[in-house]
């Protein structure tokens, strides 16, 4: 099956599977030369085919990263918060490896910790890999070698060439004549691009032509150059060609199993594979799990002697081994190495050749190298890195890793998506299912809000909530004080901040053991936000030393019970609101009006065309607005946060091209402000009757219309709704003006 270049997307090759001769697939690599790229360049091939990001971007320019840092959608709809491991994976190892640059010669290493997402990025690539098109290889090599690694071949071919032919002793030019003829026998005279520069560079370096004869007086590694370049190669193909295999090459030369039946590189047969990972038989893809020096053996790496055929085969033949090592079969490919700072240092040795060299040893009895083009890959966490890194004995590898912390998000949305995440793959979130549990609406941002609470590091002078607010993109200003700078934030953190903190995971596993808890409240299954904070509290005075506890609590029943009550108190007071969000609406749109008159100081009009607020706007309604009681905007940056206001609705209206109304959440500060003033202006009117003050018919229907709109409008379900009715009830303190 062939498919034409028109007939392809961006980034995507023809596929073939059809057993063809190495001259044709020549001619196919002249019009696709990404047939033979590198490993490297497959996984850069198939990150950018996905396209970039865009909306998580621009998300990420909200956040204060640098405008440098691309999101790929190849990763960006699997993984939140992390983007900035992944730009530099990508940014940093793979454009540059697929270039030809020195970081093909490094191993890849992710530090950070537990559920931090590590694993599940190495799983990603190799999930992302096993979407490229088959590859075609050189029938008979169990490595499944790059067919171009066949040039290698040509200088051998030649000298027995004039061994066989040569009587007048004029062995340079009997060998140029040589090497030209089998290059013939392949069309490569046909096929090369003479003109090439990089030809006409090599060529003439030599003081040759930049024809096929001048090609073959060039030395081997520049002749193979000349023809990779010729073919439309890029300096990433020629970095992964090396000389092929001894399967590879006993073929060519008629040695051993083809004694007198050598195969002509005219005829060389190539063949298409397609890349597996471990679970379907380790082909181009392999995961290698920590050896313990104790029970290491090399032959995990690169290969072992075939012992069932002991004795039978000549010493040389490569029947006497099998390359079934990881790093064979990750030829092509890639092969990861989880908690690879474990592995004794045999196998570290073996790992650096690997790169640096681009070739392993042979296995014994066999003598030599064998090239291979894999990408290393070490999944670590930072106390095993130090463990290693701190032996003097292994500062010289320390250049030859490039290392990427892996830390955890620091931005609360991030954090949520992934809790749920976790969440959603169990049969808790089933709604189908007899174990279905709801959760309050607060319990999935509690989670992540307290994991983002004991990942960042204290600011002087600026609340936690407000830093996490900060952190995931809300513009904040601190009571009295100007726009917090999240840049400013951003730099005056340490390094480490983001690599230490809760794990999703230890969340996660406190909602299923509450999940199964629920299972006994029959139809009413719920994880109500007080039950979670609850048992946070518990479990981590079972598990922390007092004073890990202390501090642990203290984010708890303070920090974070305060965003509870403050964001829980803001649902309940406007549930008590029949059109809550439809008032705000209202408010904003006229708070709108009028700081687009402030910004143009031009009069406000009504849909008639008449004036109704004259220049400059309504300052008593807007100031009425903005100054909020916790955090409120001061009268002299007022104009700058009308302008911020004005900012973010023409964004909203860019993006949405002006085909919606813009709704008073597009901004979060005025969302809060808005909502403020609603209830306040709103809170006689807003009785915020419990059960023991129920008299009345009317107000048993008050009731049921509140319980009804924190339903409908919030996601609460009966149970935590009426356990919030009974906090509220019990704590007389518990509503907090939001």
């Amino acid at each position: 099956m062939t498919h034409k270049a028109t007939d392809l997307k961006p980034g995507y090759l023809p596929v073939f599977n059809k057993v063809i001769t190495f001259p044709e697939l020549l001619e196919r690599v002249v019009q696709h030369p990404a047939l033979v790229e590198s490993s490297a360049q497959r996984m850069e091939r198939l990150i950018l085919r996905e396209g970039y990001d865009e909306g998580r971007e621009k998300r990420l320019a909200l956040l204060g990263f640098p405008k440098t840092i691309r999101a790929y959608k190849a990763f960006s709809k699997k993984f939140k918060g992390i983007d900035v491991a992944i730009h530099r994976y990508v940014n940093d190892y793979v454009i540059p490896a697929a270039a030809g640059a020195e970081s093909g010669k490094q191993i890849f290493v992710a530090i950070g910790g537990k559920g931090s997402g590590k694993s599940q990025f190495f799983n990603a690539r190799h999930r992302l890999y096993r979407k490229a098109e088959p590859a075609p290889y050189l029938i008979g090599s169990p490595i499944r070698s790059n067919p171009l690694s066949l040039f290698y071949m040509i200088p051998t071919l030649a000298d027995r060439m004039i061994d066989q032919t040569s009587e007048d002793g004029h062995y340079q030019e009997d060998v140029i004549s040589a090497r030209a003829e089998v290059m013939r026998t392949c069309r490569l005279d046909k096929l090369v691009n003479f003109d090439h520069p990089k030809v006409r560079a090599l060529t003439s370096a030599a003081d040759q032509e930049p024809t096929l004869e001048g090609i073959a007086a060039l030395d081997v590694e520049d002749m193979v150059s000349a023809l990779i370049y010729g073919l439309g190669g890029t300096e990433g193909t020629r970095a992964a060609i090396g000389s092929p295999c001894p399967f590879t090459q006993a073929m060519v030369l008629g040695h051993y199993e083809w004694e007198g039946r050598a195969v002509k590189l005219s005829e060389f047969p190539i063949g298409w594979f397609r890349f597996t990972s471990d679970f379907e038989g380790s082909i181009g893809i392999v995961d290698v799990s920590e050896v313990e020096p104790n029970n290491f053996e090399i032959g995990t790496w690169i290969g072992w002697e075939n012992l069932a055929q002991a004795g039978r085969y000549k010493p040389g033949d490569p029947r006497n081994i099998v390359l079934n090592g990881a790093l064979p079969m990750s030829n092509r490919g890639m092969c990861d190495f989880t908690e690879g700072f474990k592995n004794p240092k045999e196998a570290r040795r073996v790992e650096l050749e690997a790169t640096q060299g681009k070739r392993i040893p042979l296995p014994a009895p066999l003598v030599g190298s064998l090239f291979i083009d894999t990408m290393l890959g070490i999944n670590s966490n930072e106390a095993e890195y130090n463990s290693w890194i701190s032996d003097p004995a292994n500062e010289p590898y320390k250049d030859r890793y490039l290392l990427t912390w892996f830390k955890y998000p620091l931005e609360v949305d991030a954090a949520k998506a992934i809790l749920l995440a976790i969440w959603n793959e169990t049969e808790f979130a089933n709604p189908a299912s007899n174990k279905f549990t709801h959760l309050d609406p607060l319990v999935p941002e509690l989670g992540a809000r307290l994991e983002i609470l004991t990942r960042i590091e204290p600011h002087e002078g600026i609340d936690l909530n407000a830093k996490v607010d900060a952190y995931n993109g809300v513009q904040i200003r601190q009571k009295g004080q100007t726009k917090l700078s999240l840049q400013a934030l951003r730099e005056s953190a340490s390094p480490r901040e983001g690599l230490t903190g809760n794990s999703p995971r230890e969340l996660a596993k406190q909602l299923g053991a509450l999940a199964a808890e629920a299972q006994h409240l029959g139809k009413n299954k719920c994880i109500t936000a007080r039950s979670f904070l609850q048992r946070l509290v518990t479990m981590a005075r079972e598990t922390l030393n007092d004073e890990e506890y202390k501090k642990y609590r203290a984010l708890i029943n303070t920090t974070l019970d305060e965003y509870y009550r403050r964001n829980a108190s803001r649902m309940w007071l406007a549930a008590t609101i029949s059109g809550f969000k439809d008032r705000c609406q209202e408010v904003f749109d006229k708070y709108l009006d009028n700081i687009q008159a402030f910004v143009t100081n031009q009069a406000v009009q009504s849909p008639g065309g008449f004036t109704r607020i004259t220049a400059g706007g309504d300052t008593k309604f807007m100031r009425a607005i903005e100054s909020d009681p916790n955090w409120g905007v001061t009268e002299s940056d007022a104009p700058k946060f009308r302008a911020e206001i004005v900012f973010a609705v023409n964004s909203w209206n860019r993006d949405h091209k002006g085909k919606e109304a813009v709704p008073y959440t597009c901004h979060e500060q005025i969302r809060r402000c808005i909502e403020r003033y609603v209830v306040s202006t709103l809170r006689d009117t807003a009785r915020t009757i419990t059960r023991s003050s129920v008299r009345t018919e009317q107000d048993r229907k008050f009731v049921a219309e509140v319980t009804k709109r924190l339903q409908e409008d919030y996601g609460y379900c009966p149970h935590c709704a009426d356990e919030l009715l009974k906090e509220i009830e019990d704590k007389e303190s518990f509503l907090i003006e939001s």
